[in-house]
């Protein structure tokens, strides 16, 4: 009587483990095929941030004060972004791409948030570790959903396009 038990036991465990690794299976290839989509969706949209990169404009710097007194610290656009325009009615978050660096055959771009006023002028409020780059950089917006730009952020917060 016991190793009946013993042996349906040992068959019921071991379909639970079969189908935990038809589980398992599944669920990964499903992760693949959702990676390759994004890989495919990220590099369409980079070739439309490249494609847009001769549009790009300089942004100009204004230097803000939060509500508590403390100003933005530098390198942190988004929460800055986020921050400000949380306290200030109006004011609305551009999220983008800025440039910076020239590698001789590319423009470096990496993810960046400004600030449009009521106006529809964009600034920064970010401070950079090095102001002496600002001269050099340049903004292209995001076009899309905020989801989407938090996606193709999530996934690298750099593109570099070929130079034209």
């Amino acid at each position: 009587m016991e190793t009946q038990r013993a042996i349906k036991t040992f068959h019921a465990d071991s379909r639970d483990g079969q189908e935990a690794v038809k589980q398992a299976s599944t669920e990964a290839m499903n992760w693949i095929r959702e990676k390759e989509q994004l890989d495919h969706i990220r590099a369409e949209y980079e070739k439309s941030v490249c494609r847009r990169l001769k549009e790009a404009k300089p942004i100009q710097f204004q230097t803000v004060i939060f509500a508590d007194g403390s100003g933005p610290p530098p390198n942190c656009c988004h929460e800055n972004v986020n921050r400000w325009v949380k306290g200030n009615p109006g004011a609305i978050a551009v999220r983008g791409w800025v440039t910076y660096a020239d590698f001789g055959v590319s423009i470096g771009l990496t993810a960046h948030s400004v600030i449009q006023d009521r106006d529809g002028q964009l600034f920064d409020i970010t401070p950079l570790g090095n102001e002496r780059v600002r001269a050099g950089m340049r903004f292209v917006p995001h076009i899309g959903a905020e989801q989407e730009f938090a996606t193709m952020k999530e996934s690298s917060i750099f593109i570099e396009c070929p130079k034209e």
